[in-house]
């Protein structure tokens, strides 16, 4: 799920002059989140993201048996 293609590998470029990362968070994918905490690691250690905005989203909450917030929160 989350491949390092040739787009993931030159999302650094598009961080110049950003403000703001919104980060969708796929809460029913359990087997991954520990892909997730590594790719938002790599992201809020972007220097030029240094200032900039992050808004996450749990996305799949009403999928049974998905990672609660406290989960996430935990997780991450």
């Amino acid at each position: 799920i989350l491949e390092a293609g040739p787009l993931r590998q030159i999302w650094s470029t598009f961080y110049v002059n950003t403000n703001g990362i919104i980060f969708v968070i796929d809460s029913s994918d359990r087997d991954n989140i520990q892909k997730v905490r590594k790719e938002i690691d790599n992201i809020i250690h972007n220097e030029s993201l240094r200032y900039g905005a992050f808004l996450f989203i749990a996305n799949k909450q009403d999928i049974e048996n998905c990672l609660t917030t406290k989960e996430l929160i935990n997780e991450l």
